[in-house]
């Protein structure tokens, strides 16, 4: 972490760095936990406490021998009693860079209404007085001798300056700076008995000692922010404080960094002895909780926390440098402005994130040496808002510190440069800070919503959002300009103080104009077709509020669903493309009562098995959305998240084609509740193929719960809504289709299209074929026209009157319905319309259901008033219907009954005696990876068994790296290898005139099932001849000219005897002792297992090898290359990505999780 200061071209931080101090880690304990419950962790692990850290409740503690860092905290914050455990960051001030001053000295200009002090070097103190001075903007300042004809601070506030230490015996600060009253100097006794001994000035928490001033290096920056605040001033010395009389104590604990736990310690040090508030200008550690509880407890204390915000020129909302950027209330972030009222260029800013600026361009103070110096920073703006606040406390001691905090910010001067840059968009003001003001601004008496515009066209984002306009008051009742307002809104009128507390706030709000002038704001983020009710209050620079607003009522427009999902059904998959791990989850949901409630207790998370994984980048991508008519398209969702701070995030993001994305938002460190976000899409109106994603991204360690999502919705605004719903008659042989219409004015003309075919490229039946359809009773004399298209399964209709009196009045539900009777030879249906939903994941020994879908969708729908008017018309998303709920695996012959007939047909699909269907290979597929084999036949006989697929004993000792995958550990007892063994056929062999080749296979325990591929030359293979002992075992033959397969199974599941044995004869028509040149080669092509739960087991492969082999040494056997392919990326070659699923899967790239890991 850097000082926060810079010169001219300041020396940005372009990320925070996470460094911790190894070798221990900070353990926070849980309340009502037993005293005693640290020692009997630490005795459980070997560890040893460093020091006891009272203010969160938490012990330092070492690590046990062997450890690193992620270790320890990983196994503390999962002990009972512990609430967590975090490294103990390191933390630096924010940079400092010297510049020398070039300023002159200027004659000031003095008024009965201001005080100039004698000090020498005042004139070039800009901040507090700027007259213009080299180039500046007169009046760009905090009017500092303003506010002295008011006050210059009282010596009894004490400050503390958390941060580097300071020279004491500065002769422009020794007069300030705190004395301890209990202590005695240099005696070496710990007079007050507060546990530090000679504690005059503060303490030195870096090197435990009582000498706060160690190197004129080390200790200038701390000595610069001292100054700022209360040099000692109108003492003809040096430079003039902010606070001319104040007491200033030095809680140093930054020596070249320092850590979180002594951070805390300085932080219960100034609790402990009367510090009013702390100043905080440092920075760049990680998101440390047990900081921000310590920071909490000084606010609960009644302290100000006033922070840095960060001088790397970044968005603090979307880059948070921390501590400034802590949601605590008592924290005070604050950017630095120039001599020109313009922000810094280095400043970090935010809306959300930082509260307002104050003066951190060249600003001189004090440094070691009793000199002087223009340091530029966060750092230097920090100090002015610290030394206001003491003039503030002085002047109104009965203030709380919000009431303080409420004072800095909204008492500033607006400026152009900071709006929309942080909070209150102001520069600090210590007059305006100081006024002694009792009357607020007048109540507003005319708050209106906006009505709605003409029929024929929709106010923007009409269905979640609503205006609401007003005339400005004044500061002063009705004159002057008010400093900020509070817009609430809820679903009951809000009448009096009470009901506008509960309401919920706004956000947004605009910056009060002058009395009399017109303002509006916009309220997003509402629900559609719903009443709301408005009021506001408005408050002035020292927080005197307004009376109540009249409350206001309006409601929200009609909206369309382009999209919506959530997750709480198997079909919500057809919605998106998801990267493993995401998935489905029922472990947490978005509440009934959030902004987008779509009910259930389902989510999307990327986490749906645990903690996230490390070094992963992995997508929930929905499918394409038509925005080619929609109006004001909005993207909502919930979501709540766990991502470790800074080096994991989360990214959602937007596409027109699905491969170039725009960066929406981006989210890290913890959301515990679940929380509503809303971005609107008007820049994407018109694109036929919009997509979104939200995307994790993670480094090489640390894994968190993670992002769960639930209810997401796209949304665009409407004048009516087309919607389609489909359902099965309670026969089970017509699918009703239902056309419903929701309109706010009479429809008198309607044309659609609606369709319920798949694609294109359709080859087979469709499961469905249009029979008739019916008007209901809604529409009163239109007549109803259309065509239907069986090739492309579309119909084309239209609604119209002939008449000129009919109509769709005003209302909901539905207008035509539609009968489609089902198929009768329902194993003819195309592939398009078979749904298989992989509940266990692709290649789990979980069986997939099995289903067939026909989708149903609106292509197109335009409505018109009576008046020939088009109307906004929205177009409910895309609906489908289960023809099949749920076919079941291996039954190949759809007889509903499993049985050998059925394992003899997927027999038969194998050897390419039949083609399947694809709904027959859906079926007979039941290891879902995409080709028939003898895994597939193992599983339908435990079908016909009544086994249990996936849970034998044999299963469970597989080493599975994830669903599909088993383990190439060289140690798995489970290896399988098959090789040839050459031999010579005697002349009277009776299996062969020509020769043979047998293959011997060394079989592990619990295989039932063997499948062996051969490439051989042409027409080489006569034929073959089962080797194995026993009745049980049969062998499938499937021989062809230039390859053959060969499949041994039981029919009952009969184990394969263990070890190494000869399973399979090959007659050959030609042999060759060698192999012969072109296409006579014979080599194994294919070998797989089965066990008896029907998981599959490969052969061994060395990395090593597949290494060597990929970089060009023949080192592999065909056969392997092609399982790994198989095993990879499947692309029919072995190649890089081939390799490195292999490394994942043997564990051949661990992660390291020790201290100092490059991330």
């Amino acid at each position: 972490m850097l000082f926060a200061c810079a010169a001219s071209v300041p020396n940005v931080l372009e990320a925070q760095q996470a460094d911790f101090v190894p070798g221990r880690v900070i353990v926070k304990y849980r309340a009502g936990s037993s005293d005693t419950r640290g020692a009997a962790l630490r005795d459980a692990v070997g560890s040893q406490m460093i020091k006891r850290l009272p203010l969160i409740n938490a012990d330092l503690v070492t690590l046990p021998d062997g450890w690193d860092v992620d270790s320890a905290v990983e196994w503390y914050g999962s002990q009972v009693g512990v609430e967590y455990a975090e490294p103990d960051y390191m933390w630096y001030a924010i940079e400092n860079i010297p510049a020398p001053s070039t300023k002159s000295l200027e004659d000031m200009v003095n008024s009965l209404s201001a005080v100039t002090p004698n000090d020498p070097r005042f004139g070039e103190m800009w901040g507090l007085n700027n007259t213009g001075q080299s180039s500046g903007l007169a009046d760009a300042d905090i009017d500092a001798p303003e506010a002295w004809s008011i006050t210059k601070g009282t010596d009894t506030l004490i400050v503390g300056v958390i941060d580097t230490g300071m020279q004491t015996a500065h002769p422009d600060l020794a007069g300030n700076m705190w004395v301890n009253p209990g202590e005695t100097a240099g005696d070496g006794v710990d007079n007050d008995g507060n546990g530090f001994v000679d504690d005059v000035h503060g303490w030195d928490f870096r090197n435990d000692d009582a000498s706060v001033y160690d190197d004129a290096s080390i200790d200038s920056h701390g000595t610069h922010v001292a100054g700022t605040i209360g040099a000692v001033s109108n003492n003809g010395v040096g430079i003039t404080g902010i606070a001319w009389n104040v007491k200033i104590m030095s809680l140093k604990f930054l020596h070249n960094g320092g850590s979180t736990s002594d951070a805390i310690d300085a932080i219960q040090y100034a609790i402990d002895n009367g510090a009013h508030m702390t100043t905080n200008s440092w920075g760049g550690g990680g998101s440390s909780t047990a900081l921000q509880d310590a920071i909490k407890a000084s606010g609960d204390a009644g302290m100000l926390f006033l922070a840095a915000s960060g001088n790397s020129a970044l968005d603090a909302d979307q880059t948070p440098m921390y501590p400034a950027a802590y949601p605590q209330e008592n924290i005070i972030s604050v950017n630095s402005t120039d001599r020109n009222d313009q922000l810094s260029s280095f400043s970090n800013y935010g809306l959300t994130s930082t509260d307002l600026g104050a003066p951190g361009s060249s600003i001189l103070s004090t440094v070691p040496a009793d000199g002087y110096a223009s340091y530029s920073g966060t750092s230097m703006a920090t100090p002015h808002v610290t030394g206001v606040a003491v003039l503030i406390y002085t002047a109104f001691p009965d203030l709380t510190h919000m009431e303080v905090k409420d004072r800095l910010m909204w008492s500033g001067d607006p400026i152009t440069a900071l709006y929309g840059k942080s909070v209150s968009g102001r520069r600090l003001n210590a007059n305006n800070a100081l006024d002694n003001d009792s009357i607020p601004p007048s109540a507003v008496a005319n708050l209106t919503v906006t009505e709605d515009p003409v029929s024929g066209s929709i106010a923007p984002l009409g269905g979640t959002a609503l205006t609401v306009s007003w005339t400005a008051p004044g500061d002063d009742g009705s004159s002057g300009t008010a400093s900020q307002y509070d817009i609430r809104y809820a679903t009951t009128p809000i009448t009096d103080d009470a009901k506008f507390n509960q309401a919920m706030q706004a956000t947004a709000e605009p910056y009060p104009s002058a009395a009399g002038t017109t303002q509006s704001a916009t309220v997003i983020g509402l629900d559609p077709e719903s009443t709301y009710y408005f009021a506001l209050k408005t408050s002035d620079n020292v927080g005197n509020q307004s009376p109540l607003s009249n409350s206001a009522e309006g409601e929200t427009g009609m909206i369309t669903r382009l999209f919506a999902d959530g997750a709480e059904t198997e079909a919500s998959v057809d919605l998106w493309k998801t990267d493993p791990p995401w998935g489905r989850t029922s472990t947490s949901s978005s509440p009934e009562d959030s902004s987008i409630p779509l009910g259930g207790n389902w989510s999307w998370t990327d986490s749906p098995s645990g903690n996230y994984s490390d070094g992963i980048n992995s997508s929930l991508q929905s499918i394409p959305i038509d925005l080619s008519g929609a109006s004001n398209p909005v993207l909502q969702f919930d979501h709540r998240y766990d991502i470790e701070n800074y080096w994991d995030r989360g990214y959602i993001e937007v596409s027109t084609n699905g491969i170039q994305w725009t960066e929406l938002a981006q989210y890290t460190n913890v959301q515990e509740a679940w929380t509503s976000e809303s971005f609107t899409l008007n820049s994407y109106e018109g694109a036929e193929a919009f997509q979104f994603r939200f995307r994790l991204e993670t480094d090489g360690s640390v894994g968190k719960d993670g992002w769960y999502i639930d209810d997401v919705r796209v949304i665009a605004d409407t004048d009516a809504v087309l919607a389609l719903s489909i359902a099965l008659d309670a026969s089970g042989d017509t699918a009703l289709a239902s056309l419903s219409l929701e309109n706010k004015e009479d429809i008198v003309g309607l044309s659609y299209q609606l369709s319920w075919g798949s694609n294109n490229d359709v080859t087979g039946e469709n499961p469905l074929s249009f029979h008739t359809s019916t008007l209901t009773n809604r529409v009163s004399a239109l007549t109803h026209t259309f065509e239907v298209n069986p090739d492309s399964d579309v119909l084309t209709g239209i609604l119209i009157s002939t008449s000129g009196t009919g109509e769709i009045a005003a209302g909901s539900g539905p207008i035509i319905e539609y009968r489609f009777p089902v198929r009768s030879d329902i194993e003819s249906v195309d592939g398009s319309f078979v749904s298989v939903t992989q509940t266990g994941g692709p290649g789990s020994s979980v069986l997939p259901k099995i289903s067939i879908r026909a989708p149903f969708s609106l292509v197109d729908g335009a409505l018109s008033d009576s008046k020939g008017n088009a109307l906004e018309t929205g177009l409910e998303d895309p609906t489908s219907v289960s023809i099949v709920d749920s076919l079941p695996n291996a039954d190949v012959d759809f007889s509903g009954t499993i049985n050998i007939a059925d394992v003899v047909r997927i027999i038969d699909f194998y050897l390419g005696r039949t083609e399947p269907s694809a709904l027959e290979f859906a079926v007979a597929d039941t290891y879902r990876d995409q080709r028939l084999n003898v895994v597939d036949i193992v599983r339908g006989i435990n079908i016909v068994l009544g086994r249990t697929i996936g849970n034998s004993a044999s299963s469970q000792s597989a080493l599975l790296v994830d669903s599909q995958e088993q383990s190439d550990d060289p140690t798995s007892d489970r290896q399988l290898e098959v090789a040839f063994q050459s031999i010579s056929a005697p002349e009277s062999s009776r299996t062969s005139p020509t020769g043979s080749r047998v293959l011997v296979a060394d079989v592990p325990t619990g295989v039932v099932g063997l499948e062996l591929g051969v490439k051989h030359g042409a027409s080489q293979v006569a034929d073959a001849r089962l080797l194995l002992e026993g009745d049980d075992f049969s062998l499938v033959k499937n021989i062809g000219s230039t390859g053959s397969s060969f499949m041994i199974y039981s029919a009952n599941n009969s184990s394969l005897p263990e070890g190494s044995q000869p399973v399979l004869e090959l007659e050959l028509k030609t042999t060759s002792s060698e192999p012969a040149e072109g296409g006579n080669e014979l080599y194994l092509s294919e070998v797989l297992g089965v066990d008896d739960s029907g998981t599959p087991i490969y052969p061994n492969v060395d990395p090593i090898l597949a290494v060597q082999d990929l970089l060009g040494t023949p080192s592999l056997l065909p056969v392997q290359r092609m399982q790994l392919d198989r095993r990879g990326n499947s692309d029919g070659m072995y190649n890089l990505g081939d390799l490195l699923s292999l490394m994942h899967r043997t564990g051949f790239f661990p992660i390291h999780k020790g201290n100092g890991v490059a991330r």
